[in-house]
């Protein structure tokens, strides 16, 4: 399969791959476009309610005609001659679109491919006069808010019609194949796909293969309250719920599919990260998809790169991989004095769930500063799907996500200043290391649940009556200075727990142990000792201070400050009696050119 890659929404391909074209909003509701660059012109795709009372739209009184808010594509002859005249119109002065791409109208008043053939065939002629050399798209369609008709070509049987019936004519028209959306218009079960309508339906594109021109794929993954899936979201190992062989037999249909030599567009719908995009690409690269690559050689030096915070007995170690010795050290936060920052950041590695700990990247590969891993140790970290999990319903198919999560966990609240109290979970042979990393003064361990899908259970149970799941590094750097004392922190922690008690499931009930108490009150009231109270300076890594007022560049970062601690992924530092903090998420995979 070879690939002309569309930039779609900003989102930036991976470094080594080379894409010209973006992709343009020219629905309805445009008044100009200004493309800097070549372009794909994604038209009205009648998906939402449009406001149609621009004073360019109002000039086209066919192409206005809408039901409910959502326009009617394809309505009449007049319609497609107006719809021409708008595109004309939209591109102006700017250099021709390298496509057009258009979408398919609503089957309640456009009955069958020959009544939108004829239509469109005015709308084609038109078109081709003015941009002679642009390609012309149809996507296939599904999800809209209209009512009342459902898009002419959206499911296998009518995207098979659709074809039979175009090549049978003489039409620059071709196809833009999108995936997910036949998978929602077969009604594929996400949460147990089945891949024999789409692995046939692979099979039958063979005749009409010269008749696509592009492919959209896009990730979906399951939302934050768990109960829907969302698109545009995740990559391929969300959509298949990291079902690796399930995803592994959906990309090798494909490649299998168009094993010719034409050159596709391809149009990664990707609303998330570009993480996720990567991914995508990654997967396609792995199983043969070529696209145009830019050569990058790597430099090749020595060099030393924080991989990790590691907290061991109550004390922070940065771990520092040294590349031409090929061994870590673990160097204590709070003896460091300076850092300089070096030439690029590197993959962080993974979770490996056979053994519960950090896994190092083997290639310790050169990353984006806004990645933060590289796509094979990305693959490899299921338990990042997990994240969002309530316990309810597993939507991981790893093995080892489903080993991990069948050995005990714990539940946890832990109490922050301004008594603010944090539910959370934690894998058992991790308690008090990830309590640690919470950066937790003080914190009881309330249930103990075979299972981490039943402690999610309990977590969830326990958000929803109010408590925080998350609190943020601001916060928690903000608000170090805790009035209560430790007698008073307790019996807060006990009025919450009896308060959950009487308010949880009975069945969850019996997962509830005697309070394991964790207690690192010690440390923050030495942070505080040294800390004059007030608000802190927040120093961008390596860089200028910005947050509440102005003060000197602090380069190279860490060069003559005293580190007063570390709470979390917190470091607390201090300067002519100034207090500051920074994060060290923001500071791990980065090469530092020395440190001392």
């Amino acid at each position: 399969m070879k690939l002309i890659p569309i930039t779609y929404h900003g989102k930036q391909y991976p470094f080594y791959i080379k894409s010209e074209i973006d992709e343009i909003a020219g629905h309805l509701d445009k008044e100009k476009i200004e493309p800097t660059r070549r372009y794909s012109l994604h038209t009205e795709y009648a998906h939402m309610k449009r406001k149609l009372d621009s004073d360019k739209i109002k000039r086209y009184s066919v192409i206005r005609i809408s039901k409910n808010g959502v326009p009617k594509l394809w309505f009449n002859k007049t319609w497609a001659e107006e719809f021409a005249d708008f595109i004309i119109e939209l591109v102006g002065k700017n250099p021709s679109p390298d496509i057009i791409e258009i979408h398919p109208p609503f089957n309640d008043y456009c009955h069958n491919m020959d009544e939108f053939f004829n239509i469109y065939e005015r709308f084609e002629k038109i078109i081709a006069k003015v941009f002679p050399n642009t390609d012309i798209l149809i996507e296939n369609r599904c999800g809209t808010f209209y009512t009342g008709g459902s898009f002419l070509i959206s499911n296998v049987q009518s995207i098979m019609e659709f074809l039979d019936n175009l090549s049978r004519r003489n039409l620059k028209l071709k196809m833009v194949l999108d995936y997910p959306q036949v998978f929602s218009a077969e009604k594929i079960n996400m949460d147990n796909i089945k891949l024999d309508k789409i692995i046939d339906f692979n099979k039958r594109l063979k005749p009409y293969l010269h008749l696509i021109k592009g492919i959209h794929l896009w990730g979906k993954r399951k939302n934050n309250t768990d109960t829907k899936w969302t698109p545009h979201t995740g990559d391929l190992n969300t959509f298949f719920s990291y079902d690796f062989d399930l995803k592994n037999e959906f990309l090798k249909s494909i490649m299998e599919t168009f094993d010719d030599t034409e050159r596709r567009y391809f149009v990664p719908e990707v609303n998330s990260t570009e993480e996720d995009l990567e991914s995508i690409i990654s997967d396609l690269v792995a199983f043969g998809a070529e696209f145009p690559i830019e050569k990058v050689e790597e430099d090749d030096y020595d060099y030393k790169m924080v991989q990790a915070l590691v907290w061991k007995e109550r004390k922070a170690y940065f771990d520092i991989y040294d590349s031409k010795k090929k061994t870590e050290e673990l160097i204590p936060v709070t003896e460091i004095k300076k850092i300089a920052k070096g030439l690029h950041r590197r993959c962080i590695g993974y979770k490996n769930l056979k053994t519960s700990e950090h896994e190092l990247c083997s290639e310790h590969s050169i990353v984006p500063d806004n990645i933060r891993q590289c796509i094979s140790c990305r693959s490899k970290d299921v338990f990042s799907y997990c994240a969002m999990c309530k316990g309810d319903n597993c939507h991981n198919k790893s093995l080892d996500a489903k080993n991990y999560c069948d050995e005990p966990h714990y539940v946890y609240l832990a109490y922050f200043a301004k008594d603010k109290i944090k539910v959370g979970t934690l894998y058992h042979k991790r308690t008090i290391s990830r309590l640690e990393e919470q950066g937790a003064p003080f914190a009881f361990r309330i249930a103990k649940a075979p299972s981490g899908k039943i402690a999610r259970i309990i977590e969830h149970e326990i958000v929803k009556m109010g408590y925080a799941e998350a609190v943020n590094s601001s916060f928690k750097a903000n608000h170090i200075l805790i009035d209560n004392d430790k007698e008073t922190i307790i019996e807060i922690l006990n009025e919450n727990i009896n308060k959950i008690k009487e308010n949880i499931s009975s069945d969850l009930k019996k997962y509830f142990i005697p309070i394991e108490e964790y207690d690192d009150l010690d440390k923050v009231e030495k942070i505080k000792e040294e800390l004059v109270k007030g608000s802190y300076e927040q120093p961008t890594l390596f860089g200028v201070s910005e947050v509440h007022f102005e003060i000197e560049r602090i380069t190279p970062f860490f060069e003559d400050m005293h580190v007063v601690g570390a709470l979390g992924s917190l470091v607390f530092l201090k300067k002519d009696n100034k207090n500051y903090y920074f994060n060290t998420k923001e500071l791990i995979g980065y090469e530092i050119e020395s440190i001392m």
